[in-house]
């Protein structure tokens, strides 16, 4: 756990992820078909986002069942082989969750979403409503299994104030925060940047400098 809290790449791993989606690797992490193993387990992409989805994962089960998990893993398959299928029955065991839906869409498939964020604050109603819009596009010439929505835990943060909310994997997903009483200067979305994703949020020069102003994200 010590060893894991000094590792410091994460925005290096999640930036390279992203990149190499973008740029054409659009692979799986896992998958039985290959032309070359070697050059598959040898690319970037795989380790780089291998990295970052085991950082997402962490922020899905939470501090003692990721460790856990990972501590009986190591113990039990120690000098021994294992499959990813051994590693997510170890985390499933630590976080008492299914957690075949995490491994499909981030680990057996292949896919990045993108986000359009939209937020409205109401006044009357001392409320914000939050819309995530995914907004991806199936490319048709990849030959891999495609996740075409994700879902999953994410944090919102609302001028400094934290909010846990769960998207469902579907194209839209809206959210309503109450006893909002006054209009935000702030509104992050992935506040802990967990997501292996892209973020478009549609804000004003004026609301990008308040943000900035008031927070560090």
């Amino acid at each position: 756990k010590d060893e894991y809290a000094l590792y410091n790449h994460y925005t290096f791993d999640l930036a390279t992820a992203i990149g190499d989606w973008q740029s054409g690797k659009k692979t799986p992490i896992v998958t039985p078909h290959y032309a070359d193993g070697f050059t598959f387990v040898g690319d970037n992409h795989h380790y780089f986002k291998g990295a970052a989805v085991l950082y997402a994962l962490h922020h899905e089960i939470g501090d003692s069942a990721f460790f856990t998990g990972i501590k009986n893993y190591v113990q039990r398959y120690q000098f021994k082989g294992a499959s990813t299928s051994d590693f997510r029955n170890e985390m499933e065991v630590s976080s008492g969750k299914k957690l075949d839906w995490f491994f499909n869409q981030w680990v057996y498939k292949a896919g990045i979403p993108e986000f359009e964020v939209a937020s409205v604050y109401n006044k009357p109603d001392n409320k914000i409503t939050l819309r995530l819009t995914q907004t991806q596009q199936t490319d048709t010439a990849i030959l891999y299994p495609l996740s075409h929505y994700f879902g999953g835990s994410m944090s919102i943060e609302i001028d400094k104030q934290k909010h846990d909310i769960a998207l469902d994997a579907q194209q839209v997903n809206e959210f309503v925060f109450h006893n909002i009483d006054s209009a935000p200067a702030s509104v992050v979305v992935d506040a802990n940047r967990h997501w292996i994703a892209i973020f478009k949020d549609e804000k004003t020069t004026d609301e990008w400098i308040k943000q900035l102003d008031f927070t560090d994200n």
